[in-house]
């Protein structure tokens, strides 16, 4: 769960700068930011928090959302 007293909280605009590019070199897009966090992704979602109307997350959340998915997508032995 993400502290909004600890650590730097990223607008969804600052988070897709953080998500490493994509195939083309194209951003991740806010649609699919959005998407992550309502829906997830591999049965993963973004941690966020709302703060007075606005979605927030960090660093710590992208990176364990990535760590996670990725985890996912390994077969089961």
């Amino acid at each position: 769960m993400i502290d909004p007293l600890c650590g730097e909280l990223l607008s969804m605009n600052e988070a897709v700068d953080v998500f490493p590019s994509r195939r083309g070199g194209s951003k991740v897009s806010r649609v699919t930011l959005h998407r992550w966090i309502t829906r997830g992704a591999k049965g993963v979602r973004l941690e966020t928090v709302k703060v007075g109307g606005m979605i927030y997350t960090t660093k710590d959340a992208i990176r364990e959302f990535i760590r996670a998915c990725s985890n996912a997508e390994e077969p089961q032995a």
